[in-house]
C-alpha cells in the first residue's frame, strides 16, 4: 500500500531531480500521469518550468539586443572621433602649438 501512495511522489522527485542536475534544461517537464495531489503537483511544475523559460529566453533577447546597440555606438563614436581629428589636425596648417 505504501508503494501505491509514495511511487507517484518518487516519479515527480525523481523527474525534479533529473531537471536539477540536467544543467538547468528547462525544456525537461514531468510527466503527467494523475489528477490527484501529485498530478497538480507536476502539472504546476511544469507550469513554473515553461514560465521560466519564456522569462528566460525573453532576458537573452533582451541582452542580445542591448549588446547590439552598444556596438552600434561604439561604432557611431569611433567614427566620430576619428572625424574630429581629422578635422582637428586639417585646420592646423603648421600653427604653433598643434600636435
Amino acid at each position: 500500500m505504501c508503494n501505491t501512495l509514495f511511487r507517484p511522489l518518487g516519479v515527480v522527485s525523481q523527474a525534479l531531480a533529473k531537471i536539477a542536475d540536467g544543467n538547468g534544461d528547462l525544456t525537461q517537464r514531468i510527466p503527467l500521469s494523475n489528477r490527484d495531489e501529485v498530478g497538480q503537483l507536476a502539472a504546476n511544475f511544469n507550469k513554473f518550468v515553461d514560465s521560466l523559460h519564456q522569462l528566460i529566453a525573453h532576458v537573452r533577447h533582451q541582452a542580445k539586443d542591448i549588446g547590439n546597440e552598444a556596438s552600434q555606438g561604439l561604432r557611431r563614436t569611433q567614427t566620430y572621433c576619428a572625424r574630429i581629428r581629422s578635422s582637428a589636425t586639417g585646420n592646423c596648417d603648421g600653427c604653433n602649438g598643434c600636435h
